[in-house]
């Protein structure tokens, strides 16, 4: 039976745009739906809370204030008239990002763009209806984005709370809030936990995790919660919060044996998947609490359906997004199917300094590999770029197989989010740690670090091997006795 799209895409999201855009440039006929009264683009406001951290004043102001000890925050009393610049700024950035893939702009590449609610059809054919259309295609992706999940709390309705979703609102307030208890590790709500302070907020990170982070070498997260201390915020671990009250105009948390008190609560524990009235289930898509259930295919359980970006589930970081885009365009569209391998994808936690990660952790490598499995360190302080800027603070960690296979990369410090992708480079390739260890690089420049650590690897080697070095004794004695 005839169609009427090569691909239809239930956006919402960034990526969704991003998707259509490829989609089209490889000559299919695509169809882009996007919801109703949609004010931001999922994704959009994790970048946008990023650029926050890049204003000017924020950035020159506590790299001087940073100098000083005890740490002084930016502004003692926040009021409107310092934090609005920053949320406009945020906001400016959204707009731009938003703008490069307005959908005017779509529309002229050749994407069919339709705006409205929309739900799938079951039956003969498989369909998505939409503004009293019936759209038929070949394939479909999902790519809708994701929604804070809030947990179930006692009187945390009645309380009220923020979300990464309206945090900026907040900010723009004329009198924003001058405490925060921020509840979850996510990588957003840490990169917002340090904003916050460094504006001179009182800020509470409160998680249910052991540590504020897990997946990365646990030396780069140790590094990363002394950072967030250091800054001035309070980090509360392995602890849930059981009960939220309004009390004389004041938030009030129960946590453990303790009250805590707030001017505001901000959710940033999970996500959950933008799929509510989309009619999943009548075309047999399954799905759990935090994400679709796909295959290594991003394939959902209905074979013509995809489906990429943070609807999936995970972390909202927008590698993953990126890299599961062109892999799911690809796969709906041609025979030859392609596989996600997401041990390659680096992703960045925006805090400064950053954390960047890739790959196993050491843990992780020795659980799965049945060889032997290590792990090399190398700190920034001893690096001549480190040492003319003054930013010392800095660790790149390396999980190496024995027999020299780059298995994951770990790196805390300024650049890492940059530093990491020639890690990525590199596993993507399959080269050798040795590569990593004979590179040339400029110098002064961080890029020095993997060349460091790569030639620690390159000593654990030496040492282990008994027989060479006894060898290489021998060898240079002869040439000295005989002056080769």
């Amino acid at each position: 039976m005839a169609v009427d799209y090569d691909l239809v895409i239930i956006g919402g999201s960034l990526v969704a745009r991003e998707a259509a855009l490829m989609a089209v440039r490889s000559r299919a006929n695509v169809a882009l739906v996007e919801p109703d009264g949609l004010h931001s683009l999922a994704g959009v406001d994790e970048l946008s809370l990023v650029g926050v951290q890049c204003h000017p004043s924020l950035l020159s102001r506590w790299d001087k204030a940073k100098q000083l000890q005890p740490p002084t925050p930016l502004y003692r009393q926040p009021d409107g008239s310092s934090l609005l610049p920053i949320s406009h700024f945020g906001d400016a950035i959204a707009k731009r990002i938003q703008q490069q893939l307005d959908l005017a702009y779509l529309a002229g590449q050749g994407i069919d763009v339709i705006t409205g609610d929309g739900e799938f059809r079951g039956g003969k054919q498989l369909g998505f209806a939409v503004n009293q259309r019936l759209l038929t295609a070949r394939r479909y992706i999902l790519a809708s984005g994701s929604r804070p999940w809030i947990p179930q709390i006692e009187g945390l309705n009645g309380t009220g709370y923020v979300t990464l979703d309206n945090l900026l609102t907040v900010l723009k307030r004329e009198t924003p809030p001058r405490s925060w208890v921020i509840l979850g590790g996510m990588p957003s709500g840490l990169e917002v936990a340090q904003v916050l302070v460094r504006l001179g907020c009182q800020v509470t990170l409160i998680t249910t995790r052991s540590q504020i982070w897990e997946n990365a070498s646990p030396a780069t997260i140790q590094l990363l919660q002394a950072q967030l201390e250091a800054d001035g915020v309070e980090i509360i671990c392995d602890t849930k919060v059981v009960q939220t009250r309004v009390i004389d105009g004041k938030k009030w948390l129960q946590v453990g044996d303790r009250a805590i008190e707030s001017d505001e609560i901000l959710i940033a524990i999970a996500q959950q998947p933008n799929i509510d009235g989309l009619n999943l289930a009548a075309v047999d898509v399954k799905w759990r609490p935090y994400r679709l259930i796909v295959n290594n295919f991003l394939q959902t359980t209905n074979p013509q359906i995809y489906a990429c970006g943070d609807v999936i589930g995970g972390y909202p970081f927008p590698s993953l997004a990126n890299y599961e885009a062109p892999i799911a365009i690809h796969n709906s569209l041609f025979f030859r199917q392609k596989t996600v391998n997401y041990q390659q994808v680096p992703y960045v936690i925006n805090t400064r300094p950053s954390l960047a990660h890739i790959g196993l952790t050491l843990t992780q490598a020795k659980s799965q590999y049945q060889r032997q499995v290590i792990e090399v360190k190398e700190y920034f302080k001893d690096l001549p770029l480190s040492q003319m800027t003054g930013k010392l603070t800095g660790l790149c960690s390396l999980v190496v197989g024995i027999d020299g296979q780059i298995l994951g990369a770990s790196v805390f410090g300024d650049g890492a989010g940059e530093l990491i992708n020639l890690i990525a480079l590199a596993m993507q390739q399959n080269l050798h740690i040795k590569h990593l260890a004979n590179l040339a690089v400029t110098s002064p420049s961080y890029s020095q670090i993997f060349v460091r650590t790569a030639q620690q690897w390159r000593e654990y080697k030496f040492k282990q091997n008994i027989f060479y070095q006894e060898f290489l004794d021998d060898f240079f004695q002869i040439r000295r006795h005989f002056n080769w």
